[in-house]
Order: C-alpha cells, then sequence, then structure tokens
C-alpha cells in the first residue's frame, strides 16, 4: 500500500504538470490570437519560447512562419529545422512539410530517398496528402532509382 508521502509526491507532480500545461496551452492560444491579428511579431515570440521547449504545435508555426517569411524574411533552413524538430516528435504535418523540403532541397540538401521516409510516417498517420506523395515518389522511383544520403 503507497504511503502518504508517496500519495502527496505524486499529487503535487500531477498538479505541476497541469499547470505546466494549462500555461502551455494559453502560451500558444495568445501566439494563436496575435498571429490571427496580424502581429506576427508577438506571435513568434510567444511561440518560440514553447518551440525551445518542445511544444510541437508551436515548433509547426514556427516552421510556417519561417517558411512563408511571416513577419521576418523566408529562412528555409531554419523552417526545415523546426519542421524536423516536429516531425520527429510525431506530427505529420511537420513530418509531410519536411518531407517536401527534403525532396524540393528547400532548406536542406535534397533527399528524396528521406522524403520518401517521411512521407511514409505522415501516411501512416492517416495523412492522405502525404501517402499521395508517398506514392508518386515510389512510382518514380521505380522509372528512375532514387539518390539520397540514406
Amino acid at each position: 500500500m503507497p504511503h502518504i508521502r508517496d500519495m502527496r509526491n505524486l499529487a503535487a507532480i500531477l498538479i505541476a504538470f497541469c499547470i505546466s500545461t494549462n500555461v502551455s496551452a494559453a502560451d500558444f492560444a495568445a501566439g494563436a490570437e496575435a498571429y490571427d491579428g496580424g502581429r506576427y511579431g508577438e506571435a513568434f515570440a510567444e511561440w518560440h519560447a514553447l518551440a525551445r521547449e518542445g511544444e510541437i504545435r508551436a515548433q509547426v508555426a514556427i516552421a510556417n512562419m519561417y517558411r512563408f517569411g511571416e513577419g521576418r524574411p523566408p529562412d528555409f533552413t531554419a523552417a526545415a529545422r523546426w519542421y524536423r524538430r516536429a516531425a520527429e516528435g510525431g506530427n505529420p504535418i511537420a513530418q509531410l512539410n519536411y518531407a517536401e523540403m527534403l525532396e524540393t532541397g528547400r532548406g536542406v540538401g535534397p533527399d528524396p530517398i528521406a522524403a520518401l521516409i517521411w512521407y511514409d510516417r505522415a501516411a501512416l498517420q492517416g495523412n492522405e496528402w502525404a501517402a499521395r506523395q508517398r506514392d508518386r515518389l515510389t512510382a518514380k522511383s521505380k522509372k528512375r532509382p532514387l539518390r539520397g544520403s540514406r
């Protein structure tokens, strides 16, 4: 049977987790509100802090802002770096976007083999566009072998 002290420690951990999750959600929402209002610098500041802490939605948002030059000049290298972080965290949109950058060589060296892998990961999570891109790239590879780092 657990000790009272252990239960208190567990309760304290759960409360801290809930508070940090709510703060993260609130900060993300504040960034979204700023973004929707065209206050891209404010949105970037909110999301960038969260992205550095590993918040996957914020990583995707920051990557998008870099990719499309929202509130700053486009920076495809930074976009690819943030998409990759979110993709590694399992986000299917980031996986798709990172695959597109790998396929086209935007912000990263072109690597169609790695692109195929990331398209497949997103497709396995139900992303239909990624599945179509994976299938297109697979068909292309049957006509002409893909070359890449993998």
